[in-house]
């Protein structure tokens, strides 16, 4: 995730975007679109084929606490930060609604705690987590 972040359009693509258009043409994004999507349902797969049905009916009032702050802290906080990100020009298709941009923010947000969650760093300084992601 993190050669995501520094080869892709957020960084190397806003400090280069000659550079990045050189190493990654036109012609090769939808094959790194489709293996970046296989990426991420392998990634829930994993999840999913780790999840402990009986941990989980010990643990429900917990579970379902931390299962409402993971859906809506990430909401919030994409409710608030969606209105500037809109006017960052090339980040949202032109003519996307707020309630689409919302919801693709929201999405990011929600992956990026699963991340966190399974790789144990919930009681992690946050600039642990921010270098991580």
């Amino acid at each position: 995730m993190i050669a995501g972040v520094v080869l892709g359009p957020s960084l190397l693509g806003l400090l280069f975007p000659d550079f990045q258009a050189a190493l990654f043409p036109k012609e090769t994004k939808n094959v790194l679109y489709v293996g970046a999507q296989l990426g991420v349902g392998l990634y829930m797969f994993m999840v999913g084929a780790t999840f402990d049905a009986g941990h989980f009916k010990a643990k429900a009032k917990s579970a379902m606490s931390v299962s409402f702050a993971g859906i809506v802290a990430p909401f919030l906080i994409a409710t608030l930060i969606t209105p500037f990100l809109l006017k960052v020009p090339g980040l949202f298709a032109v003519g996307i609604s707020v309630g689409s941009a919302l919801l693709r923010t929201n999405a990011a947000g929600w992956l990026a705690s699963l991340i966190v969650q399974n790789l144990g760093l919930q009681h992690a300084s946050a600039f642990v987590i921010l270098m991580l992601l």
